[in-house]
């Protein structure tokens, strides 16, 4: 629409308003010309003139009357595209909870752009301690995109699974990491909750074999040695 309903309302009031103006020229003019008539019949030049203003000025309100009618069919036109708009939302309704989700959403995406690895890993890192994980989950996932420590990103996007008791998607994500780098800090907790995870989706054979990697590698881990003997 090239015109919303707010300024076509503002063009048509003020054609009325021009149209008002035109009609108070055109009743000065009126009175000035009996003005002239009746004191003076031989003014006939300026009786002319007067004459000629008033044509020039019937015709602009002639042509006022005419845009006023082609506004006010406009505004009709408007209104009925703004009702099959109102129809449409109604029929495709998104919910209040589905409408907050989406703002959610891009206000996450915006809250990751233009920052660099080392600002967003800071985010994601003090977002996990504080367990709010689907705001550290985005900055993580931005960070292995980024390829910005991938191995560690991918680790703690399993330990946010696992703590979610999400138990398949943590061990993709487990398996991403070690695949990455097995020399981390962390392979002995990410073994031991691989294992566990395992052993919640009943693959108890593959998660006793984690376990085993786990205690044979590992052997001084608190992993390890919380693993029953």
């Amino acid at each position: 629409m090239q015109l919303n309903y707010n300024q076509l309302q503002e063009k048509l009031d003020g054609t009325r308003t021009v149209t008002e103006s035109i009609s108070n020229k055109i009743g000065r003019i009126d009175s000035r010309i009996n003005d002239v008539i009746g004191n003076d019949n031989n003014k006939s030049n300026t009786i002319e003139n007067l004459q000629n203003e008033i044509d020039d000025l019937k015709q602009q309100l002639s042509d006022n009357i005419t845009s006023q009618n082609e506004n006010q069919e406009k505004i009709k036109s408007v209104l009925a595209e703004l009702s099959s708009l109102i129809d449409s939302i109604n029929t495709n309704y998104v919910s209040k909870d589905e409408f907050n989700k989406l703002v959610k959403k891009l206000s996450q995406k915006n809250s990751v752009s233009g920052k660099t690895g080392a600002q967003l890993f800071r985010e994601a890192d003090k977002f996990f301690k504080n367990k709010s994980y689907e705001e550290a989950t985005v900055r993580f996932k931005k960070l292995v995109s980024m390829r910005y420590k991938p191995a560690r990103s991918n680790f703690k996007l399993g330990e946010i699974s696992y703590f979610q008791k999400k138990y398949n998607q943590a061990i993709v994500y487990y398996k991403r990491s070690i695949a990455l780098y097995d020399k981390a800090s962390y392979i002995p907790t990410l073994l031991y909750h691989t294992g566990i995870s395992l052993s919640k989706l009943k693959k108890n054979r593959e998660a006793s074999k984690f376990f085993n990697v786990l205690k044979s590698n590992y052997p001084t881990s608190k992993e390890a040695k919380s693993l029953k003997k």
